[in-house]
């Protein structure tokens, strides 16, 4: 018998039949625990990593059992929602800061903020692209930090030569230095409508692979 009186109760842990003095008592529930107190120090003194190592497959197993029932979905749902209200409530608090926030992140990182906008872009069109640092850093050189259509070394960015919506990723044999102002112009503008015949045959020249 797990409980012989009423002033006693037997360890669900070690088996002993202790006083009720050694089981805490639980207010939310009105009953003692079934693992007396001493059980329950040594077990809190264990790891909590070396505890579920031990009993992985239990725990795994539970997890398992927990998400196959209609009420794990309940909780996600309902935890999505806390979420979206939560993010809702601090952007209409703080949105101002927020937003300063994200514009001087883009003036302090305008070479991470340019390849988060390729990589969006590349996305958009189903196209696989990796453009890397390296990759910059090679096509500034190559066009000697000049924009490659007016000669302008201000506010420069990385063209794509035959356009992203017509298939063509990011290479190194696919990529010009260009100023924004260009840049704009060119837009979705094949090479050879866009540049002229002389300005199109020094582009190309180098983005030529070597021999």
């Amino acid at each position: 018998m797990n409980q012989i009186d009423k002033s006693t109760k037997q360890c669900s842990k070690c088996g002993e039949i202790k006083d009720l003095s050694e089981f805490v008592f639980r207010k939310d529930t009105g009953k003692y625990r079934n693992e007396c107190k001493s059980c329950t120090n040594i077990r809190s003194r264990i790891p909590n990593r070396i505890r579920r190592d031990a009993n992985k497959e239990q725990i795994n197993q539970r997890l398992r059992e927990w998400r196959a029932t209609p009420e794990y979905k309940e909780y996600l749902l309902k935890s999505k929602e806390n979420r979206q209200q939560k993010a809702k409530e601090y952007h209409q608090e703080h949105g101002d800061e927020i937003r300063e926030r994200a514009n001087q992140w883009r003036i302090d990182n305008p070479e991470k903020r340019a390849e988060s906008q390729r990589k969006r872009r590349a996305k958009k069109h189903s196209v696989n692209e990796n453009f890397t640092k390296e990759d910059v850093l090679y096509t500034k050189e190559l066009f000697n930090h000049k924009c490659a259509n007016c000669g302008s070394n201000e506010r420069l960015c990385i063209d794509h030569h035959m356009p992203l919506d017509l298939g063509y990723p990011l290479t190194r044999q696919n990529a010009v230095l260009l100023c924004v102002s260009c840049n704009s112009s060119k837009k979705k503008t094949l090479p050879e409508d866009f540049y002229s015949p002389e300005k199109l045959q020094w582009i190309e020249e180098r983005l030529s692979p070597p021999c």
